[in-house]
């Protein structure tokens, strides 16, 4: 059985096709799952619309995204847990397809790519995409979000389930942790459908300012795994230069424009590390993406640093 979790709250425009492609991609595997829905205090009709769809409604007044999770899987009855978010659709072949390689003793779990509708984006969401999400990734991967993840049950607990304590990045830290003796497979046959990818640029910058508040902390809990340390340095190099290209700017040194033109390349290096095979007639729109992407990650960091310290 697969005990399908998701966490919501006010979610009532989207949760009637998550749940409904839910319920699709379980009929075509032809097996008994159940829904479990944590509600998180939401003030609308979520609840209701899930109850309706046949969904196992738990309602918690308060917590984390992590903390809803694990409540869920406290409650999940399944020997594979499918932690699915609200405004995302599976397919239809989703389930049969993942199952098909979590079956490997040696596979933890397994996930796809988000990406939002095409049908409805805009240049900001494609160019996002583009870059995150179609970047070139092997299949075996060291971790996978909670977007849509399938994993073992019994691998979950053993491992402690999500980390309460983190905001955000809770799904990276349980799986490095996880990954150390079991592996993750990505499904490139298929794709997630992401509803509420960021649309404009304002959004963009609100969630990975959200998404990288607490890098060092997580940097901090998965015993300092050195490869998670281009995203803590990056963005540190990038306000650095920032800084310095301030000084440029207004005291008009010459000696500061290097820092200048260093700060103008960082976006460049950051697209020539998520993507291979670069589309040129894109390039412009990449560069902007890029450059919010690494000003938000920047300031979150600052802010992170800064709370840190009032902490300690």
């Amino acid at each position: 059985m697969i005990s399908f979790i998701i966490p919501a709250k006010n979610e009532e425009k989207f949760i009637n096709n998550c749940i409904g492609n839910i319920i699709k991609a379980i009929d075509r595997w032809g097996k008994s799952s159940e829904i479990i829905l944590v509600d998180n205090g939401s003030t609308d009709k979520t609840a209701e619309i899930a109850l309706t769809m046949g969904a196992k409604v738990i309602k918690v007044k308060d917590g984390t995204i992590a903390h809803l999770r694990n409540v869920g899987a406290e409650n999940a009855s399944g020997k594979y847990l499918a932690f699915i978010d609200a405004d995302c659709l599976i397919p239809i072949e989703w389930v049969e397809y993942c199952i098909s390689t979590i079956d490997n003793p040696k596979v933890a779990g397994v996930g796809t790519r988000a990406i939002p509708d095409y049908r409805n984006s805009t240049w900001v969401e494609r160019s996002v995409a583009s870059l995150m999400a179609d970047a070139e990734r092997p299949d075996y991967v060291k971790w996978l979000g909670t977007s849509n993840l399938l994993i073992k049950k019994n691998i979950f607990i053993s491992f402690g389930g999500f980390d309460e304590n983190l905001i955000t990045g809770e799904d990276v830290h349980l799986c490095k942790k996880i990954n150390k003796n079991f592996l993750f497979f990505l499904e490139k046959r298929i794709f997630t459908i992401h509803l509420r990818e960021s649309k404009t640029l304002y959004d963009l910058f609100k969630r990975e300012f959200w998404r990288g508040s607490h890098s060092i902390i997580v940097f901090k809990k998965s015993n300092y795994d050195m490869s998670e340390l281009p995203s803590i340095i990056l963005p540190f190099v990038n306000y650095l230069l920032l800084l310095l290209s301030i000084l440029f700017i207004f005291t008009f040194n010459s000696s500061y424009i290097i820092y200048f033109i260093f700060y103008l390349l960082i976006p460049v290096v950051l697209i020539f590390k998520k993507r291979k095979k670069l589309e040129f007639s894109a390039f412009f729109q990449y560069y902007i993406v890029a450059f919010i992407y690494l000003t938000s990650r920047s300031c979150a960091q600052i802010f992170e640093i800064k709370r840190l310290i009032k902490h300690s």
